[in-house]
């Protein structure tokens, strides 16, 4: 889904009081939260499937599998014969011993098979608490972990494919491209499909009338019903309570939004608008149609969905002759100078080019006539203004340690900076909050920590002022206030412009390697980490 939203999503709200109430409810960090050139998707049918060729069983096992996260050690040959246990719940917590009210380190997500050693205790938890051998923590088995019966685990329910956690996204995704898409909860017979689609043609002519009938009003002058008349008192995410007014609407039985909430169809999960993305785990051929079968289990029609590639832009690691300053190309492409008296005179390298991402040196700048240029080594030189200029930072004062982790995220130039200690090791684009649009979309500045570090986090607000999004499975999040994260974004390549409600938005190769990078570590097999007294996050810096 494109951050600024589609027209679509625009047009859907249903009245003017469902944007007020969206407007005090929206979470802090919902980016309409995904080209260059794409990658070859991991996301295909087995060998041999056709159309016409025998149905695709819905547990069968996508093309691509598994692999392990960059850097991880093998797990150590047991010097005990462990048993094994695999998680069959959506996700697990880990926690830090085996009682409810320790600290929780993790999250391990179903399709996780691992060594274990247990139970060890039932604090808290009826059926055992089990360590995790290969790692650290404990699982309670009532939260979804089967022991001693992977092969049961594994054949029924089939779980999804784990993530890719050494490919530039963990999984595959697809693109809803109309509103109104049915996700079933089980393959639907033609009949059901038909019922469906006959209440969703009436509930969207509704809504459409509704619609019309306030530009009317709008157009005319019609002074509208005043939304302030009663309060309502929300609880804000760190804790505290706040009275704010709620629109009239809200008190009475009105019509739904544009997502629908109460739908009477026990197949339908859910219903999804243009503009939303469902993470994907296999393709399902039944009665001559596709189906999209997500992570989450359920059946999109592939004819509303379009498997996307991701940018493969990148920003650059940083070392040997490359270090700041640099200058990063923001445009789709720059001219190349050369000079032949050491910059006194400065003509075109026709047809030597830069294109956009590129990451230049910056020896030294020199002026020439009335125009400045950037000398980037090899001879070359580029126009001071056709490139994003990043300089070295000092450390915060709260570095103490040499070689201690920390990120400078500047806002005006939409840059990020990764650095151990005083040596900057890496740098890209972002995109942040569009703040000038709406100050609800405002990046936060100050002094923060990664809280948490999640491969995949669902972000999604029905309720938007700008229209509702979904996006399942945003990947490589690093939280570090609140719900605000640093984290890739798939369904765009504006980076170095703002684009989001608040997050810090990066390509999926620039987080993917910033959240390997960054602490608290993520434990090989797990699909979140959480910072603690003992685990420190890393510095985050955010300043205009």
């Amino acid at each position: 889904m494109r951050d600024d939203a589609t027209d679509a999503a625009r047009r859907a709200q249903p009245i003017l009081a469902c944007a007020v109430l969206a407007a005090l409810l929206a979470p802090a960090c919902d980016d309409a939260e995904v080209p260059g050139p794409g990658v070859a998707s991991s996301f295909t049918l087995d060998a041999g499937t056709a159309p016409d060729a025998a149905p695709m069983l819905e547990d069968e096992e996508p093309a691509g599998g598994e692999a392990s996260a960059p850097g991880a050690q093998a797990p150590p040959e047991p010097e005990i014969d462990y048993p094994t246990g695999g998680i069959y719940y959506f996700t697990a917590n880990v926690r830090a011993s085996p009682t409810r009210k320790s600290t929780l380190l993790g999250h391990i997500r179903r399709g996780t098979v691992l060594r274990i050693d247990g139970p060890q205790g039932t604090d808290g938890c009826a059926d055992g608490w089990y360590r995790l051998v290969d790692s650290m923590g404990y699982v309670c088995r009532t939260e979804g972990l089967r022991v001693n019966d992977v092969q049961a685990y594994v054949d029924s329910p089939s779980p999804p494919h784990q993530p890719w956690f050494d490919a530039i996204l963990p999984y595959d995704y697809s693109h809803v491209m109309r509103n109104d898409v049915p996700a079933y909860n089980k393959i639907p017979t033609a009949a059901e499909q038909k019922e469906v689609a006959k209440w969703l043609a009436e509930r969207r002519a509704v809504l459409e009338a509704q619609i019309e009938a306030i530009e009317k009003a709008l157009a005319e002058g019609t002074v509208l019903e005043n939304p302030y008349d009663i309060v309502a008192e929300i609880k804000n995410p760190d804790g505290t309570v706040e009275t704010v007014a709620v629109p009239d609407a809200y008190t009475q039985d009105v019509e739904e939004g544009p997502v629908p909430t109460d739908i009477p169809f026990k197949f339908v999960t859910k219903i999804l608008l243009r503009g939303f993305y469902v993470s994907l785990d296999k393709k399902v051929w039944r009665n001559g149609s596709l189906y999209y079968k997500t992570l989450r289990g359920l059946y999109v029609k592939s004819s509303a969905a379009h498997v996307i590639a991701p940018p493969t832009s990148r920003g650059a690691e940083l070392g040997g002759d490359l270090t700041l300053p640099v200058g990063i190309v923001t445009r789709m492409k720059i001219s190349a100078y050369t000079s032949e008296d050491g910059g006194a005179t400065i003509k075109p390298a026709k047809p030597m080019t830069y294109k956009r991402f590129s990451v230049l040196p910056i020896i030294e700048e020199i002026t020439t006539g009335t125009k400045a240029y950037y000398n980037v080594g090899g001879g070359m030189y580029v126009r001071k203004g056709d490139v994003r200029r990043v300089d070295r930072a000092d450390p915060p004062t709260t570095i103490k340690e040499p070689g201690q982790k920390w990120i400078d995220i500047a806002i005006k130039k939409q840059v990020i900076t990764a650095y151990e200690g005083e040596t900057p090791v890496y740098v890209a684009l972002i995109s942040s909050g569009r703040e000038k649009q709406n100050i609800e979309f405002k990046t936060p500045r100050g002094f923060y920590a990664i809280s948490s570090k999640h491969v995949t986090g669902t972000m999604d607000n029905l309720y938007a002022t700008d229209g509702p999004y979904a996006i399942e499975d945003v990947p490589w999040t690093m939280y570090f206030t609140g719900s605000y994260a640093i984290h890739g974004a798939f369904w765009h390549n504006g980076f170095g412009q703002v684009r989001s409600h608040g997050c810090v938005n990066m390509t999926p190769h620039d987080a993917r390697w910033l959240f390997y990078w960054t602490d608290p570590h993520l434990p090989a097999g797990w699909h979140s980490a959480y910072a603690n007294k003992d685990l420190k996050g890393t510095l985050v810096k955010i300043h205009d």
